[in-house]
């Protein structure tokens, strides 16, 4: 091993202690945050014991990824040495993590970290519930605790080389700021305060709505339900909403501007439906003179999720899943927009996201209105009804 390579994994040895003071203080501090929340000094006991049990484990899985996720996002050594020869398929990403010396080492130095120190400095919630101050208990659940972390782990390895493939084709630099400095820290830091305030606000939230429901009619209790899931939904009907108010002014001003220049269009097939399905065929033909345009709309209700087109008429985009803030993890979605038709095809995005991106070989490249992909020619729905309205489509 030379000297680089030792520096490299002193480097990581530091990293992943950084994570796993990161993972265990934010748990902890929630935990006996809570406990004294709820402490009541004359029964000298924690009047809401399950309160704190339960808002400490909803915190510990999904931190620990999040954290690791980061870090190795960050890792620009292993991001180099996967991007020089990306591994082809789960077996493969598998084997390029199960061959890195760098991952065995931050494996070893987290389990030996939860080993050496006892279980209530790391993970106090754990010894209540399942341990209740017994040593061949805590061993047990190590035994359990450790595998779940380490699978945890390798999950997030796996969505850090999403991240690192999306970055070398150009999708999402910004999002992550790679070359800033101390970027790193600023994303840890963030993942801990997010975790850290909804912890809080559930050791608040949770006993008040515990409290209130057994004084609730029924009728009552269904409404309170169905408030904390709209709640919860609330980023997602935004969305629907900011999309549904896009396409019915769209339809209305393409209405306008055909009547106004004398054009003949056929009508919009499903407007509205097609927000959340991709319907087979053309949605609208529109006559302009002599020439005809076949028209497709395709829907991007977040506008920060990334989408790329293909010359094969399919289209992906980058779900982003996140609390708050903090990035959890992402998967892509694919459709099919391509269409058969006699004439030219026009693909209009509405709404239209941030990035729109097309594949030559392994990059992507940002698309803008009025350029090709294969057949198809792109426009927001603003450009689109620009274009029509000067009688520009075909230039």
């Amino acid at each position: 091993m030379n000297r680089e390579q030792i520096k490299r994994l002193i480097k990581a040895v530091d990293r992943f202690t950084d994570v796993f003071l990161g993972h265990i203080l934010p748990v902890q501090l929630t935990y006996f945050f809570t406990y004294l929340l709820y402490y009541d000094p004359i029964l000298e006991e924690n009047v809401h014991d399950s309160t704190t049990i339960t808002i400490s484990l909803l915190m510990i899985l999904p931190l620990f990824f999040s954290l690791v996720r980061t870090a190795t996002v960050y890792d620009r050594p292993l991001r180099e040495a996967y991007l020089a020869s990306p591994a082809e398929g789960f077996k493969g990403k598998l084997t390029f993590w199960f061959r890195q010396t760098q991952f065995w080492v931050e494996t070893a130095v987290f389990a030996g970290l939860y080993l050496l120190l006892p279980i209530h400095w790391t993970s106090a919630v754990l010894v209540d519930v399942f341990c209740g101050g017994n040593t061949a208990s805590k061993a047990k659940l190590l035994a359990v605790y450790l595998p779940m972390l380490f699978l945890l782990h390798l999950l997030a390895r796996l969505s850090a080389m999403q991240v690192w493939t999306d970055l070398q084709r150009g999708k999402n630099v910004n999002r992550w700021r790679l070359e800033e400095k101390r970027s790193m820290t600023k994303r840890l830091v963030e993942t801990i305060l997010v975790y850290a305030f909804c912890g809080t606000m559930l050791s608040f939230s949770l006993p008040i709505l515990a409290a209130l429901l057994p004084f609730l009619k029924k009728g009552l209790t269904v409404t309170v339900i169905l408030l904390l899931a709209l709640l919860l939904l609330t980023p997602t009907v935004f969305r629907s909403l900011r999309a549904f108010r896009k396409r019915r002014a769209f339809v209305k001003r393409f209405i306008a501007v055909c009547k106004e220049r004398g054009y003949s269009a056929t009508a919009v097939r499903y407007p509205y439906r097609s927000l959340f399905f991709l319907y087979r065929g053309e949605d609208f033909r529109v006559t302009v003179g002599e020439k005809q345009f076949a028209c497709k709309l395709l829907c991007a209700k977040n506008k920060r999720s990334p989408l790329a087109l293909y010359a094969n008429g399919i289209c992906q985009y980058a779900r982003i899943v996140r609390l708050l803030t903090v990035e959890l993890f992402q998967y892509d979605k694919v459709g099919k927009f391509g269409f058969e038709a006699d004439c030219p095809k026009v693909l209009i995005l509405n709404p239209v996201p941030l990035q729109v991106v097309k594949f030559e070989g392994s990059k992507a490249i940002q698309l803008d209105n009025g350029d090709i992909v294969g057949d198809y020619k792109i426009f927001s729905a603003t450009a689109f009804l620009n274009a029509l309205e000067r009688d520009v489509l075909d230039r």
